[in-house]
């Protein structure tokens, strides 16, 4: 049982320390932000972009097919009226 304990007790202190090293130190030394694995990163916030962006040209095309519908059945109409 001490044994078990003292098992846990090293990967514990070894999964803080790689924690610090990896989220504290190194960015600390390259002069980066801290904690990096709580930030967006740059190729998350672009793609986040480009999603958005491309639901809006969904949207735009579903708009251009409904007009294109409008416009077929008005000028069925006017040309069931002469």
């Amino acid at each position: 049982m001490i044994l078990f304990l003292d098992l846990m007790l090293f990967i514990v202190i070894a999964l803080v320390l790689l924690s610090f090293i990896t989220q504290v130190a190194i960015p600390w030394k390259n002069k980066t932000p801290l904690f990096p694995l709580l930030r967006k990163s740059e190729t998350a916030e672009k793609i986040e972009e480009a999603s958005e962006e491309l639901e809006h040209v969904a949207e735009l095309e579903q708009l251009a097919e409904m007009q294109e519908e409008i416009n077929r059945r008005k000028a069925q109409l006017m040309k069931d009226e002469k």
